[in-house]
């Protein structure tokens, strides 16, 4: 509808980009500046350019596509360009520039011609923080449009704006950027850490600078890297060989098995600056490191699989993975489970349903110990993709839960992963921070982030005591007893001879009962809880046991007389 009809662009409704979604197309730059040396200013028009620019688009190549036209639109001023110029800003993540673009275009529209466009304008607007603005421009495009998938979206978008005007920080929770050992002004994503933590793998480029390299070079697409760990912290990465990273195709998305032996990964293809294919690898580690990559076999050796990662469902080894698959997903990228049956084979894919997955995309699914991480545009969040978990119960996935602020900010966070304990891991996002580093815009580009969460630890210390004497009293039994909503269960017991204290490591979040029992006294028991503690703590429980009551017999050996009972 107008200005798309005139000059024509994707859908920028969540588009289904590479992992890297902020890539920098090296050839761009190159592009530009091949077509001003063969075209002198006076032959390079404005309708020249504008078809260069349409060209660029029909390739999906949106950051050669944006420099022409935003060339075009400083050399004719024409306004109908705005619209054109912000939503290829919003697919390249320059949200402060796209942001600039839809209020020049739209503060013009007085008869909301252009009202289908609000929608995207208070995305930008919420991802770069002003989220009154945002609510404003989510209702006027939920009480003009008559798309319910694009309702439902923009409603979540406003309860996205709402949630984030009252967020509060994580408490205890700190984020720090890898460094430039790691990032560079290019996009990292899909970072995973060694089960003992000392690696770290991702995806990244093998050049820093938009530098004239021959397209067909195979060292300009992405490769995996992994980094060591010293005194220093992590150090600069090193590609893996050959037998993991293939020439002339992107290799990305590594992730780990949770003994570290086995890797899943992506060899993907691009189609301009979107996504094209993406297929399902296999590595095993030997004696040598890493062996040969294997395509994987079964149910998605012809699958489109994005950001694969090992888990678990009913007992049985599964691998999680976005995909967008035709009539069976519930709307952009979903999150879908396979049987991991071994050797490189793997069942058919199953969605999760619509708890997890919305008509917005679902991506980066990590699991661990009962719990999914995934990041989403279509559940409620602070900015773009946010980070969300749901728990498992036996039968059903939880309602996602947002992550919070910390974990996420205003712009995109993605591919959460958490070491081992779960206060620990690392985490995607182009978030505007400090030593964040970017090629184009402030926001184009991923960084790797680490994030620690304060261990809150619970124990009890118990000490028994003669309640008559008030004197420790050594030799009793204390057991201890979890209490939940309709149960109890015994956890621990322990008898000391030689003193009167007892000490138990405690679970959060619980009641609890000590119980002390000993030879010739009366129990005694107390209750206490752990729900809500926001430091660790050692809680101090007396128990004090009644002797029992000692009776003596005693013998006589004369006979005595009763006398007469009257009745």
């Amino acid at each position: 509808m107008g200005t798309d009809e005139k000059y024509p662009i994707p859908n920028t409704q969540y588009p289904n980009h590479l992992d890297m979604k902020f890539i920098y197309s090296i050839f761009a730059l190159l592009f530009v500046a091949n077509l001003v040396i063969a075209q002198p200013l006076n032959r390079s028009t404005y309708a020249f350019k504008i078809s260069q620019a349409e060209e660029q688009v029909e390739k999906k190549d949106y950051y050669q596509a944006l420099v022409l036209y935003e060339e075009a639109y400083t050399e004719s001023k024409d306004k109908a360009l705005s619209i054109t110029i912000a939503e290829l800003h919003m697919l390249v993540k320059d949200y402060r520039d796209a942001e600039r673009a839809y209020a020049r275009a739209l503060r013009r529209d007085k008869e909301d011609v252009l009202v289908e466009h609000r929608f995207n304008y208070g995305r930008a607007l919420k991802i770069m923080g002003k989220n009154d603005k945002a609510i404003e421009e989510f209702d006027k495009f939920i009480a003009a449009t008559s798309d319910p998938v694009k309702k439902e979206l923009a409603e979540m978008e406003k309860a996205g704006a709402e949630f984030a005007k009252l967020a509060q920080p994580v408490r205890d929770l700190t984020v720090v950027n890898a460094g430039k050992k790691v990032n560079n002004k290019k996009s990292e994503y899909s970072p995973h850490l060694s089960p003992d933590g000392k690696k770290l793998y991702y995806t990244g480029f093998p050049l820093e600078e938009v530098t004239e390299v021959d397209e067909n070079s195979e060292d300009w697409q992405t490769k995996i890297y992994v980094s060591d760990k010293g005194d220093g912290g992590f150090g600069e990465g090193t590609p893996l060989d050959e037998r993991i990273n293939r020439p002339e195709v992107f290799n990305s998305n590594a992730r780990l098995s949770p003994d570290g032996k086995q890797m899943v990964f992506t060899e993907q293809t691009l189609i301009g600056n979107d996504l094209g294919t993406s297929k399902l690898y296999t590595s095993t580690y030997g004696v040598d490191g890493w062996g040969a990559r294997q395509e994987a076999k079964g149910g998605l050796a012809e699958t489109f699989v994005k950001s694969p990662s090992f888990g678990e469902h009913l007992g049985q080894k599964v691998i999680y993975f976005a995909a967008n698959i035709e009539g069976e997903g519930e709307g952009g990228l979903d999150i879908f489970k396979a049987l991991d049956k071994g050797n490189g084979e793997f069942g058919d894919p199953v969605n999760l349903g619509p708890k997890i997955n919305t008509p917005g995309d679902e991506d980066t699914p990590f699991y661990r110990d009962g719990m999914l991480y995934f990041a989403s545009t279509g559940h409620p969040g602070l900015g773009g993709y946010d980070l969300f978990q749901a728990e498992w119960d036996g039968q059903r996935w939880s309602e996602p839960a947002n992550m919070g602020q910390g974990y996420n900010s205003g712009a995109d966070d993605l591919s959460a992963m958490l070491d081992s304990e779960g206060y620990s891991g690392v985490f995607t996002s182009n978030r505007i921070s400090q030593g964040a580093r970017s090629l184009h815009g402030k926001t184009c580009c991923t960084d790797i982030y680490f994030f620690t969460l304060k261990k809150i630890e619970a124990s009890v210390l118990a000490t028994t005591f003669d309640e008559k004497t008030q004197e420790p009293l050594n030799g009793v039994t204390v057991e201890l007893v979890k209490i939940e909503e309709e149960s109890t269960s015994s956890m621990d017991s322990k008898t000391n001879g030689a003193a009167n204290s007892f000490d138990f490591p405690l679970e959060l979040d619980l009641g609890w009962m000590l119980i002390a029992t000993a030879e010739n006294y009366e129990p005694d028991t107390v209750t206490f809880n752990t729900v809500g503690l926001l430091d660790s703590k050692v809680y101090q429980e007396k128990l004090f046991l009644n002797p029992l009551p000692k009776y003596i017999t005693l013998e006589h050996e004369k006979p005595f007389e009763l006398e007469n009972i009257y009745y």
